[in-house]
């Protein structure tokens, strides 16, 4: 819920070898908990990843609006949204 309060990250996920930029995104659960998530996720789909916590907030919210914030600016900048699942882009 876009209510929940408490610290939220906010980060980034990586192709390794390139540096692509793959995810932009937010949890209340954890960073690490998500990374180690995100890491099976592309290896499964032949990934290696980087991950990098940018920010912790307060609030979903807060964490929502910068994920917001910075994919706006991804798209503006390359035309497109972050590919999320590079095999499908």
């Amino acid at each position: 819920s876009n209510l929940a309060v408490g610290p939220h990250d906010f980060y980034v996920i990586r192709n390794k070898a390139t540096g692509e930029l793959f995810h932009f995104g937010e949890t209340g659960r954890g960073f690490k908990t998500r990374e180690l998530e995100h890491i099976k996720y592309y290896n499964d789909l032949g990934y290696e990843v980087e991950s990098q916590l940018l920010k912790t907030v307060n609030s979903k919210s807060a964490a929502k609006a910068l994920e917001s914030k910075y994919i706006s600016k991804y798209i503006e900048y390359f035309g497109k949204r972050p590919p999320y699942n590079p095999v499908n882009h």
